[in-house]
């Protein structure tokens, strides 16, 4: 047919799931280490206080668990990237794995 684009995404192997989610993450971790800019003049641990808002303790909160999920996620792609690849594009990092641990 006249008119069909049929080239395809050069990122189409990327899951755009797993992409938003990665970003979703690093928008938390961003708004957690913008507060620490604006709350200048308080003290520095602000959980410490026994007064602190509800939006302040669950910021806090949720990003205890966004380092854990950001390093899984990361992993996931890389580990479906390489099941999906013909080549064995991570030989490299596998050899850096065995050697640092």
């Amino acid at each position: 047919m006249v008119g069909q684009n049929t080239t395809t995404s050069v990122r189409s192997y990327r899951l755009s799931n797993i992409d938003m989610i990665r970003g979703l993450v690093i928008i938390i971790m961003a708004i957690d280490h913008v507060r620490d800019f604006f709350m200048v003049a308080s003290v520095l641990d602000p959980m410490a206080q026994p007064d602190i808002s509800v939006s302040l303790y669950l910021t806090r909160w949720i990003t205890h668990f966004c380092a854990p999920v950001f390093v899984f996620l990361a992993g996931t792609s890389a580990g479906l990237m390489a099941r999906l690849s013909k080549y064995d594009h991570f030989q490299p990092i596998y050899r850096l794995y065995f050697w640092l641990f």
